[in-house]
C-alpha cells in the first residue's frame, strides 16, 4: 500500500519543495554531507548562549521555517546544526566563533592522536591480558572495561582497569 502523502519521491512536509521552497533533495543531501564532514573534523559544541544567539538569528531570518524548525536555504534541521561550532549559516548570518575562547566543550577529551606502544610492549600487554580472568578469548575483549584489547594495548598511555599494566 502506498502512503497517500508520498508524491514523486518526497513525503508531504519534510523535503516538500513546493510549500516551503527548500533546495532540491540532492542539494539538501550535499549540504548535510558537508555539515557532517565539518562536525567530524571539529565536533566541538557551542555554549548554550551561543546556541540561543544562533537560533534567534535564524528565527529572524526570511529563510527560517518555523513549522519545521528548518532553514529553507540549506534544508538543515537547525536544532542540530546550530549546536556545532564548525557549522555555518548558508547566508553568513551567524557570527564566526573563535577556536580558543568560546568553546563550551569537546565531546572527545583528547583530540591528539595517542602515541603507539612499541611492538614489544603490545605483545607483553596481550600476554598479560590472555592470562587474566577478565579476558574474553572469543571476542578479544576485557570483560571488566569492555575494551577491544587489540586496539587498546597498541597505545602507550592506555591502562588496564585492574592495574596489571
Amino acid at each position: 500500500m502506498t502512503d497517500p502523502n508520498f508524491r514523486n519521491g518526497r513525503s508531504k512536509g519534510f523535503g516538500d519543495q513546493t510549500k516551503n521552497q527548500y533546495p532540491s533533495m540532492g542539494q539538501q543531501a550535499r549540504n548535510l554531507l558537508n555539515t557532517a564532514k565539518n562536525v567530524v573534523r571539529d565536533p566541538t559544541m557551542v555554549t548554550n548562549a551561543q546556541f540561543d544567539e544562533r537560533m534567534d538569528i535564524c528565527k529572524a531570518c526570511p529563510f527560517y521555517d518555523a513549522e519545521q524548525n528548518r532553514c529553507k536555504k540549506c534544508g538543515c534541521l537547525l536544532k542540530g546544526k546550530a549546536r556545532f561550532r564548525s557549522s555555518d549559516c548558508p547566508d553568513n548570518r551567524w557570527p564566526i566563533l573563535a577556536k580558543s575562547k568560546q568553546v563550551a566543550y569537546t565531546p572527545r577529551q583528547q583530540q591528539k592522536t595517542p602515541k603507539e606502544a612499541s611492538p614489544e610492549l603490545y605483545d607483553k600487554r596481550m600476554k598479560i591480558c590472555k592470562g587474566c580472568a577478565f579476558f574474553d578469548h572469543e571476542k578479544v575483549k576485557c570483560k571488566k572495561c569492555g575494551c577491544n584489547l587489540k586496539g587498546k594495548a597498541k597505545f602507550e598511555g592506555a591502562k588496564c582497569p585492574i592495574q596489571k599494566w
